[in-house]
């Protein structure tokens, strides 16, 4: 039977010749790319809502919201809503409820390998299974968010839906590739998103020293 020593040597020297690998560290439940796909689905299903609400007093109803990441889906819903009328605090108080739900705020992901996938090597006596590095020749990543809501408004003097939204549906996404252990990546929001940065303003020059 091996000793515990030779099997980490010939382990070892499989990952010499196999090439090297490195810990994917994430201090994060979630990335930031996870996140980012979605608020930016949600950003654009909500761009735009076709409702007549201008200068009404509504209250927004998500009891029939469910999604991941519902707060930043209402906060967005708030402010789109709030650029053309007066958000209430209360029913009560509403001219219309709007009533929000969702279909979808989900990521589809996809992959392709050519090469050799990482393979676990048990060995005896040790309590974590190591693994061979994986062997890229070409490898994609594929991941798509979609987001569909909808909103209808119902008027509170009559409890009549006056108007909906339809279908608000969007897309946002991000591929990943490896050719030849050189990483690669693209998205199709990236560079939008950082061409709408807001530059902080310069603060105001100090008094001059006596």
């Amino acid at each position: 039977m091996m000793r515990k020593g030779a099997w980490i040597a010939v382990l070892g020297l499989m990952t010499a010749s196999m090439g090297c690998s490195y810990w994917d560290k994430i201090s994060t439940p979630r990335t930031a790319m996870e996140q980012l796909l979605i608020s930016t689905a949600a950003d654009r299903a909500l761009a735009t809502i076709n409702l007549p609400i201008e200068g009404k007093d509504i209250f927004l109803d998500t009891q029939y919201l469910e999604t991941v990441d519902k707060p930043y889906v209402v906060a967005l819903l708030r402010e789109r809503l709030g650029e053309k009328a007066r958000l209430a605090a209360s029913a009560d108080k509403a001219q219309l409820i709007l009533e929000v739900r969702s279909g979808s705020l989900a990521i589809d992901k996809s992959e392709f390998l050519l090469g050799f996938p990482a393979i676990p090597l048990p060995v005896p006596g040790l309590a974590s299974i190591p693994q061979t590095p994986e062997i890229t020749i070409y490898k994609s990543s594929n991941h798509r968010s979609r987001a569909k809501f909808a909103l209808c408004a119902t008027d509170t003097a009559t409890s009549r839906q006056l108007a909906q939204t339809g279908i608000l549906y969007a897309e946002a996404r991000y591929t990943a590739r490896v050719v030849l252990f050189i990483p690669f990546d693209k998205s199709d929001f990236l560079k939008e998103l950082q061409a709408r940065q807001i530059t902080p303003a310069a603060a105001p020059p100090g008094p001059s020293p006596q």
